[in-house]
Formats: structure tokens, C-alpha cells, sequence
């Protein structure tokens, strides 16, 4: 997750500086803003596909030692 402050501060920078070479900035702004997306999406799946194995793997022993297994 520190990629995206340090791509947003970067954007933040450039929008202070005045958007020098504007067209380039632009291009280069989309593309910062498409791996903020991204990171964060990598966040949210890794945090849900982690509660998703602590889940499966704590009913898995709980219901294991119910049944003596």
C-alpha cells in the first residue's frame, strides 16, 4: 500500500508544479491512476482471499476435532 500515496503525491506534484508538458502529464497521470486502482484492488483481494483461507482453515480444524479426525 505505499505505492499509492507515493503515485498520488506524485500526481499532487505535478498538478503544484503547474502540469508542465501537459500532454505527456496527462498520459503519464492516467496510467498513475490505472496502478492506484490496481494496487488497491490487490489490497482488497489479498485481505479477502486471507479471511477466506482463515475461515476455511479454522472451521476445517474446529470441525476436525469435533469429529476426532
Amino acid at each position: 500500500m505505499v505505492g499509492v500515496p507515493f503515485t498520488a503525491s506524485q500526481i499532487a506534484v505535478w498538478l503544484l508544479q503547474g502540469m508542465p508538458e501537459f500532454a505527456l502529464g496527462v498520459a503519464d497521470k492516467t496510467v498513475q491512476v490505472a496502478l492506484i486502482a490496481a494496487l488497491v484492488y490487490l489490497f482488497v483481494a489479498e485481505r479477502h482471499a486471507k479471511r477466506v483461507y482463515d475461515a476455511v482453515t479454522t472451521t476445517d480444524s474446529v470441525a476436525r476435532g469435533a469429529t476426532g479426525r
